[in-house]
């Protein structure tokens, strides 16, 4: 929810699939504020530029940043952002509105230094990152905060017969994250360990497949499967791939 603030009776508030709906008596009536948008998808913010409360930014989870001027009709902002990709934070520098950052699903951050006309990726975070939350320090637009989500990784381990304690536990995976892991023992005591990962950089040995499928260095690579399997100590791969 947004509150304009010359007008505080004029609010803004976005939905999960109907776009933007604004108020002008103080939330007793409501009416969707959505020309100019492209397909509506979920309104993931709505922000009113510090130094120039005419202006409100909206994402789109898919459909990118639009900006609305004194309640005029929605623009898109984020022609250099790679298309489709989900935006869900955005801040801007109190003591310099032309800096924008702008955090994504799965894409890093990106700036903006001229109010939105341009982009570029903010370099500093894994490219594939999500960044749900952004805020810039009140009096420097160079001082940046930005809380990236959780990420899921695999662990192996094995626990002696007493179960008082384990034999070797290690972490699987690589930059990116690895689920719905499934593990079978060998009779020579060494463990297969398969699951999904989207890490570019799992780690490898002797592979079937050596590359990640749908991977590229711009567009967040799609889950793979893998299948790992670690000697007897947990010390080493005896053979890692991507399927």
């Amino acid at each position: 929810i947004a509150v304009d603030p010359s007008t505080p009776t004029t609010l803004y508030v976005g939905s999960l699939s109907q776009g933007v709906f604004r108020s002008l008596d103080g939330g007793a009536t409501w009416k969707p504020f959505n020309t100019g948008f492209g397909q509506l998808f979920e309104i993931t913010f709505l922000t009113f530029d510090p130094g120039d409360p005419t202006l409100l930014y909206a994402g789109l989870r898919i459909g990118g940043v639009y900006r609305s001027r004194s309640g005029g009709p929605w623009e898109l902002l984020t022609q250099d952002v790679p298309a489709g990709t989900p935006v869900l934070s955005l801040a801007i520098a109190a003591s310099d509105p032309s800096t924008i950052y702008l955090g994504t699903e799965r894409h890093g951050m990106f700036i903006s230094n001229d109010g939105g006309a341009h982009w570029s990726r903010l370099p500093g975070l894994d490219p594939f990152d999500s960044v749900q939350v952004v805020a810039v320090a009140p009096s420097s637009p160079a001082t940046l905060f930005a809380a990236t989500h959780p990420k899921l990784h695999a662990f192996v381990a094995r626990i002696r017969p007493s179960g008082t304690a384990f034999d070797y536990s290690t972490f699987l995976g690589g930059m990116g994250e690895e689920y719905r892991p499934h593990v079978a023992a060998r009779g020579d005591g060494s463990a297969v360990v398969t699951g999904s990962t989207t890490s570019l950089d799992f780690p490898l040995l002797h592979p079937f497949q050596a590359h990640l499928v749908g991977a590229s260095e711009t567009v967040p690579p799609l889950a793979d499967t893998f299948v790992t399997r670690l000697d007897p100590q947990g010390h080493s791969l005896l053979f890692s791939t991507f399927l």
